[in-house]
């Protein structure tokens, strides 16, 4: 796959076939995700990779409070837990260095013909329990990983003259 073409295909995927995703797959993704761009190259990801039903089912009791669909973390062979430990210096930019490494795993995933899906919204308080985060510890996203289902059509995008300017924000491109 050519790199812009699965930069335009990427989809974000909520139905997944209920076939295992092999640990040399999810090894090769976590691989990619070092090579992620990161402030200083201190690399803060974390990836915590979840298979098991159960464990599953905790996360998901967490984001009933505050997704009323999230019946694809059950779904999904996988479930990705994205985390950092907050660096004193460098705190300001993990969030975005994580970001970087996500968006590395779920373009390999896309590239190996796997869906993923970014979950945002969660309990980060139950999240860590689950997964015994430490406490200092900050999750930035919840992935779902699997061989999808379907592929949805891409949703209508901004434009470039909608989302960039020159020089100002009082000069549209």
């Amino acid at each position: 796959m050519e790199l812009i073409e699965g930069l335009k295909t990427r989809r974000s995927i909520r139905s997944y076939q209920k076939k295992e995703v092999p640990d040399d797959i999810i090894t090769a993704l976590l691989e990619i995700v070092r090579w992620a761009p990161s402030a200083s190259n201190n690399q803060p990801w974390q990836f915590i990779v979840i298979k098991d039903k159960e464990r599953k089912a905790s996360l998901r009791g967490g984001l009933r409070d505050v997704i009323p669909v999230s019946k694809h973390i059950m779904e999904a062979p996988v479930v990705l837990v994205a985390w950092y430990t907050p660096s004193r210096l460098l705190s300001r930019f993990q969030i975005s260095d994580v970001s970087n490494g996500i968006t590395y795993l779920l373009l390999a995933a896309h590239a190996h013909g796997l869906g993923t899906c970014w979950i945002g919204w969660f309990s980060e308080d139950r999240v860590k329990k689950v997964t015994n985060i430490p406490k200092n510890g900050k999750v930035v996203a919840l992935i779902t990983l699997g061989y999808p289902e379907e592929v949805p059509e891409p949703k209508k995008r901004k434009s470039v003259e909608e989302i960039a300017y020159r020089e100002t924000c009082d000069s549209k491109w």
